[in-house]
Parts: C-alpha cells; structure tokens; sequence
C-alpha cells in the first residue's frame, strides 16, 4: 500500500467541508450549488496546499505600511 502525499492527507471530507460551508452562513449556496461549493472549497485547499511555507510566522512578508509624511 502506497503511503498518501501530504496533499491527499489534508484533503478535507466533503461533510467537513459542508459543516464549514454552514458554518460560514453559505446554507443556500450548499442548497443550490452543492457541487459548485465543494469545488471551490477544493480549490482553496490546493491553493492553500502551494502557498510556500513560512520560516518565521511572526515576521512580516513586507514593511508594515505606515502614513508617509504629509507634505
């Protein structure tokens, strides 16, 4: 048996992810477009999945953006 990938891994059961869906007050897009939630929540994952990770979670990806001076 092959051991899954950390992409199968994390991939969120469909009763999860509409548990989540409700949760988030999508109750009528889940009626109406079930199939079409379930791909965006699949979507979201894979993308989330390729987002490289953080040495320093604390550490800002750019400088924090402050008011320049009024001229």
């Amino acid at each position: 048996m092959q051991s899954p990938t950390l992409h199968e891994a994390t991939r969120m059961e469909t009763s999860l992810t509409e548990a989540l869906a409700r949760s988030l007050g999508l109750e009528k897009a889940l009626a109406a477009h079930r199939d079409d939630v379930l791909a965006a929540a699949s979507r979201a994952e894979t993308i989330r999945a390729n987002l490289p990770q953080l040495r320093d979670p604390a550490a800002e990806p750019f400088p924090p953006m402050c008011p320049g001076p009024r001229r």
